[in-house]
């Protein structure tokens, strides 16, 4: 990774562009990073799954953050919760495919572009300038679909934003997951949260499921190594 200067809480310089990229495939993210290089955008952070992405976008404050739809716990729903804790930072999500529906998921979470893999990588710092500089990146076949979809009546694309897809974080599960990383007992964590110590299990389990993970004290340790 390139050396840069990491400045917590502002972007490195107000004349380039600070990004966070957030995938498991490491491969494609040092690609990412070197397309990027010559067009005065600094990497100031690396995540591999949404816990990450989440902890380190809220550390270092990238003016646009790159989200794999497909990393553990959901590219979705790290977008969501960054959008929720970071509204003015600009979010674009990449993926190998997309559905429909999750192309409606991606605009219900706020985000300001969604991009494809397979796209040419010298295009993809442009695109990511365009959006720091308030422009959308959708490729216009996703154009197309989505307004389509928004025009049709399917309760699916009605209903979709509110059920979320599964193996996606909800609001409450990075709740529970950030107090057990303050070492809070179950009972504490449902102390604090006006939940039975049943509901917080269901939530760690549930939690440390979708992160992909053995149990709570790893999950606990990507959280942290997302702080780090």
């Amino acid at each position: 990774m390139a050396k840069v200067s990491r400045l917590p809480g502002a972007a490195i310089d107000t004349d380039r562009t600070s990004l966070l990229i957030a995938t498991f495939d490491q491969v494609f993210g040092s690609a990412v990073e070197r397309a990027c290089a010559a067009h005065e955008i600094d990497v100031v952070a690396r995540a591999e799954n949404a816990a990450q992405a989440v902890q380190r976008a809220n550390r270092t404050r990238p003016n646009v953050s790159l989200v794999d739809t497909e990393m553990p716990g959901g590219g979705i729903a790290a977008a969501r919760e960054m959008r929720a804790r970071l509204p003015q930072m600009k979010i674009v999500l990449i993926a190998t495919h997309g559905s429909d529906e999750q192309l409606f998921q991606a605009v219900q979470a706020g985000i300001e572009g969604f991009l494809f893999k397979d796209m040419n990588l010298d295009r993809l710092p442009l695109a990511l300038l365009d959006v720091r500089r308030g422009k959308a990146a959708l490729p216009r076949n996703l154009t197309a679909r989505l307004l389509a979809g928004l025009r049709v009546s399917s309760p699916s694309w009605r209903t979709v934003a509110a059920d979320g897809p599964r193996g996606h974080l909800t609001g409450r599960e990075w709740q529970v997951l950030e107090l057990l990383t303050e070492e809070l007992t179950t009972y504490e964590i449902a102390e604090r949260l006006v939940l039975t110590p049943s509901a917080v299990r269901c939530h760690i389990s549930a939690a440390v499921r979708k992160l992909g993970v053995a149990n709570r004290g790893d999950a606990v340790r990507l959280l942290r190594e997302g702080a780090a």
